[in-house]
């Protein structure tokens, strides 16, 4: 699903999310490894690497030529494209009653409007409609219960080690693959699978992985309680749909802005750090040596650039 989209170069307009920290909004210092996965899988993946460079190349273009966005207005050159999700909710086979593991219909629902909030920059002015939109997926409407189109459930037994707890190993990615439906093209939508935890890691809460081209989030860390404080049970800090926010920003091609650190990659004849080479590879925010955990606009300039 991603690689339609990578083509074109909409992910200018990606600068309204607070990339700057692991998860800048809480403040219990919970974690995204997508930096490390990310780097794996460009380092033993040819084709993916060759993808996202091109990719990069052709974010770089637009930014320089100025063909992203109209100057007067700020409003997008992009065709609108509409992403069809699949939420594929994780819980032990004991838990079917209890909606903080086996979250309801409308909890999704929350996030994916929270989704289309963001990126649509309502209540933010100053910032770009991304002219990306996000809806539960509803066909082939066999793999999804008619009264919850775009969401698939998996009752494991016994908190299935391997899927329930993540192990993030390709053991348990094959565990989770082969829990899908006969028929299931996970590369027709973007997928987003939600676990009670992941057990290398108790304060990860979300990963996007390169190589599989997936979502992985913490069931407490999914849905958008802002609206409607406490309406559901979600974890302290993490409550008004950010995680899933953040990790899409990863599977359309944003990096964090303390990626790989200062260094010092520049074009020829320069000396400081290119904001279009270094960091999130975008120039909203400048390139950092390392995670900031507060979200405000006076993030410091810890690079040359």
């Amino acid at each position: 699903m991603r690689k339609i989209i990578c083509t074109s170069q909409l992910f200018i307009v990606l600068i309204s999310f607070c990339l700057a920290s692991n998860q800048s909004f809480s403040q219990t210092h919970f974690k995204c490894n997508s930096d490390s996965l990310y780097d794996d899988v460009m380092q033993n993946d040819s084709i993916f690497f060759e993808d996202e460079n091109l990719m990069n190349l052709k974010i770089r273009d637009a930014f320089l030529n100025n063909t992203i966005l109209s100057a007067k207005s700020g409003s997008s050159l992009l065709p609108e494209y509409t992403i069809p999700v699949v939420v594929h909710v994780i819980y032990d086979v004991d838990d079917q009653n209890n909606l903080a593991l086996n979250i309801s219909y409308a909890q999704i629902e929350s996030q994916i409007a929270k989704l289309n909030s963001i990126f649509a920059s309502i209540g933010t002015p100053t910032r770009y409609d991304s002219d990306i939109k996000f809806c539960l997926a509803k066909s082939p409407s066999n793999f999804f219960p008619t009264a919850e189109p775009g969401v698939i459930r998996y009752a494991v037994p016994n908190g299935a080690p391997n899927v329930y707890n993540f192990q993030e190993t390709p053991a348990a990615f094959n565990d989770v693959y082969n829990m899908l439906p006969i028929g299931f093209v996970k590369e027709n939508y973007l997928n987003i699978f939600l676990v009670y935890n992941f057990a290398n890691n108790a304060l990860n809460i979300g990963n996007y992985y390169g190589g599989h081209d997936v979502i992985f989030i913490k069931l407490g860390a999914f849905g958008d309680n802002e609206p409607n404080p406490g309406l559901y049970t979600l974890l302290p800090d993490l409550e008004k749909g950010f995680t899933a926010v953040h990790e899409v920003g990863h599977y359309l091609g944003l990096r964090h802005t303390f990626h790989g650190g200062c260094q010092g990659t520049n074009g020829p004849g320069q000396t400081p750090d290119d904001c279009l080479l270094n960091g999130d590879n975008l120039c909203d925010t400048p390139p950092c040596t390392q995670n900031f955990y507060q979200c405000t606009w006076n993030i410091p300039n810890s690079c040359n650039e």
